[in-house]
């Protein structure tokens, strides 16, 4: 597979869930790119991101786990605490440890409270 930089489109919280319930990975890992960069409410993104922290693919839970990083990164104000309940426990996960601890780097560099 080519990658090659695809900038973000502007996706509805409607589209997102439609693309999620699709499950075709490579279209979940854009709409989460996308999502992160246009919906402009991350208490609902993050509920939708944990979601699919559990998804079967690798590539989806490690975008997933990127785009909370920027989610951080974009929302200053949001509760910090929350999102480091939802990436403490995925420390343990061997696959994914790099990408959680850059998660909670974000978290704990752009959050305020």
């Amino acid at each position: 597979m080519n990658r090659h930089y695809v900038a973000p489109k502007n996706v509805t919280k409607n589209e997102f869930l439609k693309i999620i319930r699709a499950g075709i990975s490579d279209q979940i890992c854009e709409a989460l790119v996308d999502s992160v960069n246009s919906l402009d409410d991350w208490q609902w993104l993050l509920n939708q991101y944990v979601s699919l922290l559990e998804h079967s693919e690798f590539v989806v839970r490690r975008t997933t786990l990127i785009c909370i990083g920027h989610l951080a990164r974009l929302n200053p104000e949001a509760d910090k605490i929350r999102f480091r309940k939802v990436l403490t426990p995925l420390l343990d996960d061997s696959e994914l440890r790099g990408t959680v601890e850059n998660a909670i780097d974000d978290v704990e560099m752009f959050l305020r409270s």
